[in-house]
Formats: structure tokens, sequence, C-alpha cells
């Protein structure tokens, strides 16, 4: 029964306490919406609307909560731009209980729910935010104020729910947007500041510091962790060590610390960022896209730590920033391989000049230190890049190679290096993005620089070319290489080089026009290959797509490159022939290799020949072309040394004599060197002297015939002079006196390096005298022969040319 008592006694006090608790808040309601509106006439100049107050007891934890439904704060202006600066569907505040009983209101507690803010600057200048620069204090009682007290004095608690905040100053091109999901501040106050430690979700839609440059942190959910101290006196928010941590996993959350001081106009700005080991890739979307549009063209996208300081005007549209960065390692694509493994830390700035405004145009990155592969080779180095705008940059790079390392980009089944390194470095300033100027053919900057060869081997297999022991340093700029002194070995010859090659930076990048080599080279003893090799090459180029890009440039590089040699060879060795003294140009282009104005010591005379090898792009035999002349050589030495021309009817073996010459001569020449017979074309003003003619089996038929018991086996002849037409594999012989020791003849008809050789020999009967007539000389025709003529012809019978009766007119 007591029990009973007990329990019904505590149910009637609870609802008598509650009920009480309801009848004195509807009391109390019309003294807290007043409290409220002396607080808004306080503190702002403007209207604060309330539709309803509701009550919900502890709502907030420990103490009364109200509720204020239907909410607008609005300013003065509210009339012309219809924008309320706050709009809420309800406010919460939550009175501290103890502070209430004793007749005094409170408020620990302020929530705003489903509601928007809304703070904009016209271009006028006007801002609905200035409803809180000026508060109408005559209009608040004096008694209220002094009964209350300071509102945020024991404000703990400041909160949000689905509450989007949005800036915009129309005059200056800002504008932030977000929205405040779950967000709570805790605050603290003390004699001197305000202290608010903010955390919760926040949606961030956009930052616009620049309308120019776009939004950043673009439709972004983040987790905030704001800690705030603000100076009342000096109008100064301090931004205590605090973070915010986007929703991507790949993005380290971003640090910040600094301050925003709001006085003296125009105010200033200093904070800090900063992320450690993020992804670029990742963070893009935190960046305007004009910018996340820029970094992605460079396709520059590692993972970076950085630090970002920012300094300025709160009205300035371009405050100062500086970064200091590091990457871990990254790719990046160049037109002829990649950029590996590389690392960089630097710093950027939009002010580099102090004295100019900061913006793109006073903007400078630094790259302190850079360092990785050019696909396998190491390289290091520093850069600089200034004007974003228009940007032009400073490079400093050096990269040292290797067999190994250079092997790994060629084609291995075209090039080989054997041993030996190459060291090249170079500075450069100019766009970091536009090199070449395709329209004007030339390089767009400054280039300076030096290859350096050490004792490396390069082999050329398709062309069969070897060298090595190539030891020697270059020096370049932006439209010419210099070569003081290159040694190498070609397998053959020892090669002393020196010169410059003129334009070989613009034809790497693309140009249509070749570089040209203009060099000296000195050789000692010379052994002559490259006619061999010229003329088997065949196919030589890497054609359609491949993967090893440096192949494929070398090779158009070499196929392009046209050099002009002077020459300079003490002795000279092509398979029979021996030279010394050799002078003279070589003009070598993909085609083509000519000799100018060539002179040697050979056969024992002397020789002055111009002429070359053209070849076809592997379509067709090669072209041999020459002309010049021969003074005083030995016959049998010519005749040695060309191989008797290809045919074996007369050779070195047979004539003797001393040789001056001039000729023309053109013949498509076989993957063995040898001439095309069919091809051949030409002329020769022969002039020959002390002429023997020894052996010769053609002369051995005439004694079977006439002469039987004369010496025929070493015939000497009187000098003479005739031109000797050549058209394919005959040589047309005009008819012409030869005179010698034992008789004199007549010849003409035509002579075959094949088997069509038709010549008539006329020899007059006078002739078997053992003395010749008193007036032979004067016989220049064989019509002015007095007596008989015996006609011979010479005719190919199988491989040998035979002498044989005239079928047709045997005597005249």
């Amino acid at each position: 029964m007591f029990k009973r008592i007990i329990i019904t006694g505590l149910i009637l006090l609870v609802l008598g306490l509650v009920g009480g608790t309801i009848l004195w808040t509807r009391t109390y309601k019309s003294k807290l919406l007043a409290y409220v509106q002396a607080l808004t006439a306080e503190n702002l100049d403007g209207r604060l609307e309330v539709g309803d107050v509701g009550f919900t007891p502890f709502g907030h934890g420990l103490g009364l909560t109200f509720s204020f439904e239907n909410v607008s704060m609005t300013d003065r202006r509210f009339s012309e731009h219809h924008t309320p600066l706050l709009r809420a569907d309800r406010v919460t505040a939550t009175l501290d209980f103890d502070q209430l009983f004793h007749g005094s209101i409170r408020i620990r507690k302020v929530g705003v729910e489903e509601g928007s803010i809304t703070v904009f600057v016209r271009r006028d200048g006007y801002s609905n935010a200035s409803m809180f620069e000026k508060a109408r204090t005559s209009e608040v009682p004096d008694t209220l104020k002094k009964k209350n007290g300071d509102f945020l004095q024991t404000l703990e608690t400041l909160s949000f729910s689905n509450c989007p905040i949005q800036y915009t100053d129309s005059l200056r091109g800002k504008s932030y947007g977000a929205e405040l999901r779950r967000v709570t501040s805790d605050v603290h106050l003390t004699d001197t500041l305000r202290h608010f430690d903010v955390d919760g979700e926040t949606y961030f839609n956009g930052l616009v510091f620049n309308a120019a440059k776009g939004s950043f942190l673009r439709n972004q959910l983040a987790q905030v962790h704001l800690s705030l101290d603000f100076f009342p006196t000096r109008k100064l928010w301090r931004v205590n060590p605090s973070f915010i941590r986007v929703a991507n996993p790949n993005v380290d959350k971003i640090t910040i610390v600094g301050y925003i001081k709001g006085g003296p106009k125009p105010g200033f700005v200093g904070l800090n960022f900063g992320v450690e080991k993020t992804s670029l890739a990742a963070t893009l979307h935190l960046l305007p896209e004009k910018l996340e549009r820029a970094i992605v063209r460079r396709k520059i996208l590692p993972t970076v730590r950085a630090t970002v300081h920012l300094r300025g005007t709160l009205t300035d549209p371009n405050p100062r920033i500086n970064v200091r960065f590091q990457t871990d390692t990254f790719s990046y694509p160049l037109p002829y391989g990649h950029l590996r493994g590389m690392k960089a830390e630097g710093t950027f700035t939009n002010r580099y000049d102090t004295k100019k405004p900061a913006g793109d145009e006073n903007s400078r990155i630094d790259v302190s230190q850079a360092a990785g592969f050019f696909e396998t080779i190491p390289l290091q180095g520093h850069l600089s890049i200034t004007n974003l705008k228009v940007a032009s940059s400073v490079m400093d790079f050096s990269l040292r190679a290797t067999p190994a390392t250079l092997n790994a980009l060629l084609d291995s089944s075209r090039y080989a290096v054997g041993k030996g390194t190459a060291a090249l470095t170079f500075h450069y300033e100019g766009s970091p993005v536009t090199f070449y100027d395709a329209r004007a053919d030339r390089m767009t900057g400054k280039l300076r620089g030096s290859l350096q060869l050490s004792n490396l081997s390069l082999r050329n297999k398709p062309g069969k070319i070897d060298l090595s022991q190539l030891t020697g340093k270059a020096t370049f700029d932006e439209n010419t290489v210099w070569i003081p002194r290159l040694s190498l070995y070609d397998g053959r010859n020892d090669l002393l080089i020196s010169g410059k090659v003129m334009h070989l930076p613009a034809a790497l990048f693309g140009s249509i026009n070749p570089a040209q080599a203009f060099v000296h080279a000195r050789i000692p003893n010379w052994v002559v290959t490259f006619p061999d090799r010229l003329a088997g090459r065949r196919a030589r180029r890497t054609s359609g797509k491949t993967k090893f890009k440096i192949t494929k440039l070398l090779d158009e590089t070499i196929d392009k490159l046209q050099v002009t040699a002077s020459l300079e060879v003490d002795h000279m060795r092509y398979h029979r022939l021996r030279a010394d003294q050799v002078r003279g140009q070589v003009l070598v282009k993909n085609q083509l290799i000519e000799l100018k104005n060539l002179s040697m010591n050979t056969c024992g005379g002397k020789v002055r020949l111009s002429g070359g090898i053209k070849t076809f792009d592997g379509q067709g035999l090669p072209l041999f072309y020459a002309e010049g002349n021969v003074d005083k050589a030995t016959v049998d030495s010519v005749f040695y040394s060309l191989a008797n021309f290809g045919q074996k009817t007369i050779t070195d073996q047979n004539l003797h004599g001393i040789l001056t010459a001039d000729f023309q001569f053109e013949s498509r020449i076989s993957n063995d060197t040898t001439f095309v017979k069919p091809s051949m074309k030409g002329f020769v003003n022969l002039n020959l002297d002390k002429v023997r003619i020894i052996d010769f089996k053609p002369l051995m038929d005439i004694r079977k015939l006439i002469f039987k018991n004369r010496d025929l086996d070493n015939i000497k002849f009187a000098p003479f002079r005739t031109k000797f037409i050549l058209k394919g594999e005959e040589v047309e012989v005009n008819r012409m006196k030869v005179e010698s020791n034992v008789f004199y003849f007549f010849l003409d008809g035509v002579y075959s390096f094949g088997n069509k050789t038709n010549l008539s020999i006329q020899i007059p009967m006078n002739n078997l005298r053992r003395k010749a007539p008193a007036n032979h000389l004067e016989i220049r025709e064989v019509e002015d022969v007095k007596g008989d003529v015996i006609f011979l012809r010479a005719i190919h019978e199988g491989d040998d040319v035979r002498i044989r009766y005239d079928k047709v007119k045997r005597f005249r």
C-alpha cells in the first residue's frame, strides 16, 4: 500500500513539474522572443522574423531547448534584392537551466536546421553583410542589455544541419559555396578572444577566388576540422592547425594554418596549406577545370608532397602564392621516348618579381632537383619556368650512357653498341612546350651543350658499318654542332674528323630540310669500302610503327644527312687500285656519294676525277658516273687497277705504254660492285705513247695468215690519238691508222665487252717488204694506199677474239 502511494506521488510530481514547466514556457515565450529581438537589434542592422516558437525539453542535452520556426534574417535593403541573409525552417536555442530560474536568459547552444545562408556583394559595392557592421543599439532597452549581457559570453555550441552557405562577390569575381550537412562548432570565450572548434561533414560546391581561373574544391564531400580564434578588437581570425579531408581515399588530408585579418581595410590573409604523399591525379578535381586541363595536357601526374603559402589583401584577386613541392617517381612522354622514374622537388610563386603584382605573367616554377632516366639512361638537372601565360623555361641537364643503357633504346636487329661511354650536357632557354617552329623551320629557343664520346663502338648491321674507338667532344647550339676533333676506327681505317654539322637540332625535330655536315677527314691509310656497302644497300630504313623510336630517329637522320667532306689521304687502296696523296671533296646524301675535284697519284701518273654513286631507294641498281683525266699513267697499271675493265681479250699482261686521256663514263653497278655492261656508256679521248703489245693472241692469228716470219710477240707502236665511244657493251672504233715496228694497218669497227666484237683490219700489201715504203707517213687513210690491201676481221668465237680473213672482201 505504501509503495503505491510513493509511485502515485512521484507520477503526480513529474506531471506537475512538466505541466508547470509547459505553463511556464508558454508564458516565457514572449520574454524569450523579446530577448532574441533585443539581441538582433543590438548586434544587427537588419530584421529578424520568426514564424513561431516551440519548446523541446532537453532537445540538446541538459537545458531547455526552444525552436524558432520559419526564421528569416534580412538587411535594410531586402526590398531591393529579395535575398535573405538567413533562411531556416528551424533554429533551435538551448537555454541555461540554472540561469533561467534566476531570471536571466543565457543561450548555451544554437542550431540551424534545413536552412541557407546567402551573403553577397553587388557591383556597386553594397553587401547584405553590412547589417553586421552597425547595430541600432538605441533601440535596445538598457535594462535588457545589462540583465542579459553578451550573447556570445555563454554560447557553448553552434551547429548546422543541411545548411547551404553561399558567398558571392560580383565586384571582385569571387564566390564560395558549400553545404554544411552535419557541422558542429564548440565555442569558448575569454576576455581577448573567441575560440571555435568546427567539426563535421561539408559538401563544397566550389571556391572561386578569381573568376578567370575557375573554382577550387568543385563538388567535393569533405570532413572539416577547423580550430579558429577570433580577436574582436583586432578583427583577426587565427587559423590554428586544422585540416580538410575529402572523401577520395587517394587524397591525403589538407592541412591549414594561418590568419585572416579584417581590418584595417582592405584586410589581409596569410594561410598555409599542406598535403603529404597525395596522388596529383586524384587531386585534379579539387582544382579549377582550366588548371586541371593544363596539368592533364602535360601528362605529369606524380604523387606529391606540397606546402602552399597564400598571402595578400582580402580584396586582391591574385594573392601571392608560394608553393614548395616534392614528387614521388613519375613518367613523362617525349616525342622519341619517355622520361621514367623521375623525381623532382622545387618551388612555385606567382610573384617572382616583387615589384610587380602577382599573376600568371609574374609566376615562376623552380625545379631545383630533377633526376631519373631517359628510358634507361640516367639523367639529372634542374629547370625553371617563368611566365605561365607565355611560358619561358631554362633547363640544365646531363646524361651519361653506357652500352647497356644505349642498347636498350635501339633495335638490336639494326644497331649495337659494344663498349665505351657517352656523356651529354645541355642548357636550354625557351618555350617548355614548343621547341621547333615548323613554319619558320627553326628551333624556338636557345640551346648550348656538349657531347663527349669515350672509346665508344657502334655497329650498323644493315649497312655493315662497324665504328669503334669513337673518341672526341662535340659542342652545339640550336643551329650548329661543332666537332673540333673526333677520332674513330671503321674496321679498316683510322680516321680523324673535324668540322661542323648545321641544322641538326631542327632535323631531329622533323624539319623537311636535312642536316648538313661540313667536315675535314684525315685518313693516313685509306682502305676504301663504302662503294661496296652503298651498292649492296637495300631497304635500310625502319618503316611503319616501331617501339624503337630512337632507332627510327637515327635512321631518318642518317638517311637525310648531307655530308660535304674534304679528304686528306696519304695512301689509298680500293680493290687493286693503289694511290697516294689523295685530295678532294666527297658529298654524301641519302642516295648519293659524289666526288668533286678528286686528285691522286696513281698508276705512275696523276688522275683527276669527279663523279659518284647514286642509289634509288633500293629500287634498281646503283648508278656509277665519272668524268676526269689521266696524265701520263702507265697503261698496264691502269688496266690492272681497274680489273681490265671487266674483259679478258686484252689485259694488263698484254698492253704497255703511257696513257694520257680525258673521259666520261657511267654504268649501273651490281651488288658485287662490277659494272653492268649493257648499261655502260661514255667516251674517252685517248693519247697513247710508247705502246707495246706483248703476247696478244689475236695478233698471233695474223701471223698465221701473213707475216709468218715476223716477231709479233712484242710489238712497238707509234704514238696515236683517237676517240672511243662506249655504248653498252660495245666500243665504237673510228677508222684509225696504227703504226708499229712490224707493220702498219688501219682499224675500225666495234669492240665488245660481250661477244659481239667486229673489227675490220686493213693491212696494205706493201707491209710485206721489210722496209716500209718511202711515202708511208703520207698515207693516212686506206684509200691512199697504192697497191693491194688485205682485209681481215676480228670477231668473237666463243669467249675469245679471233682474227680471220674477211669473207666479204679479202683483197682490194
